[in-house]
């Protein structure tokens, strides 16, 4: 049993809950069952459930599990155990090779900024950071060494093939012709195998380090790609939502985000005269940029989707888009989301936030 499923035991203590301990045993026994088969496209209910923000019909195959040992549970009784076990899936896929490696960016996201915490175990999130930092943390990027594939040294069958074929015994040469003609596809073949492997690791580090100054040269030059004006001649909420799909769309290699990303969106910010540790209102960033601009990098996003939860700041730009910027889209975010529209955040905070979600929306089924 892995340490992630234990740890529901300490967490039944910590919510008060006086189970028996017969129940919290097949409780882990079938949220480790439930986490050997999960898939990706669970991520969503996953994290939402862990929220407390579950919806009926979430963790169907976790829910089956559990009914296998226990016929009698009742999903609506049992949502806070449903909780627990959602919050230890998450916490042994961040810690081992399992379901997703988008899972860490989609549990900070859905924290947005610490505006919502895990019910069962707020250092969910702590987990999450660390997680993801060691994903990014890959290093420099690095060129293998040439390796030369060595051509086989067949000199006996040679010298064999050429004593047998002089004697005129052709049934004595023909094993070593044989294998000296099937001795050149497969010597090829291996060639061409460790080519195509030192090739895949150059176009790597290349892509990477073209990424690296792509962003590099973005940051510098402080200009918005999309808006074709300086950040600076932007607001400041603007200048956040621009600056975040930006930057998402010139981190091409790095799927999980870049490990310098909010220092990257912070010098950009701080280039552009603007103070990243400012306090703003989310209404009133949401609102900053053009509804049309904000429409297109939005589209597809189905606000009543259950996975929209886990993007709060995609979420309330598109219902604000739907609804053309008027004020009713306000309590329909705070129903969906759990927080206030006009919630204070800082410029940079926002900034990242933003920025994982875009990174995070390709990767969970709308």
């Amino acid at each position: 049993m892995s340490a992630a499923m234990v740890h529901i035991g300490p967490m039944y203590r910590k919510l008060g809950m006086d189970t028996d301990a017969g129940i919290i045993a097949s409780r882990i026994a079938a949220a480790n069952s439930a986490y050997e088969e999960m898939s990706g496209g669970e991520l969503g209910p996953l994290v939402r459930t862990a929220l407390g923000r579950g919806l009926d019909g979430d963790l169907g195959s976790l829910v089956e599990e559990v009914k296998k040992v226990d016929v009698t549970f009742d999903v609506s009784v049992g949502k806070r155990e449903l909780v627990l076990m959602a919050t230890a899936i998450l916490q042994e896929a961040m810690q081992s090779d399992g379901l997703s490696d988008m899972v860490a960016v989609a549990v900070i996201a859905a924290a947005f900024g610490r505006l919502r915490m895990f019910e069962a175990e707020p250092s969910l999130l702590e987990l999450a950071q660390r997680s993801l930092a060691r994903q990014q943390d890959i290093g420099p990027p690095t060129v293998l060494p040439i390796k030369w594939t060595k051509r086989p040294i067949l000199e006996d069958d040679q010298a064999s093939l050429l004593s047998y074929s002089q004697q005129g015994n052709i049934a004595a040469a023909h094993p070593h012709l044989k294998k000296i003609i099937d001795s050149a596809p497969a010597y090829t073949e291996r060639v061409y195998s460790a080519l195509a492997q030192q090739v895949n690791v150059i176009a790597s580090a290349h892509n990477r380090l073209a990424e690296q100054m792509g962003v590099h040269w973005w940051v510098m030059n402080g200009w918005s790609l999309e808006a074709s004006v300086p950040f600076s001649e932007l607001t400041a909420g603007e200048a956040v939502l621009r600056a975040s799909v930006e930057l998402a769309r010139l981190t091409s290699c790095s799927k999980q985000g870049l490990l310098a990303a909010p220092a990257l969106l912070s010098r950009l910010l701080t280039n552009s005269g603007f103070n990243p540790k400012e306090s703003v209102r989310l209404n009133d960033v949401i609102l900053s940029a053009p509804i049309d601009w904000r429409r297109i990098w939005t589209e597809g996003l189905d606000a009543s989707s259950s996975h929209a939860v886990l993007l709060p700041v995609t979420l309330a730009v598109a219902l604000a888009v739907e609804t053309g910027d008027e004020a009713d889209w306000e309590p329909r975010f705070e129903r969906a989301a759990g927080v206030s529209a006009a919630a204070d955040l800082s410029l940079l905070g926002l900034a990242h936030q933003l920025y994982l979600e875009i990174l995070l929306r390709p990767h969970i089924s709308q």
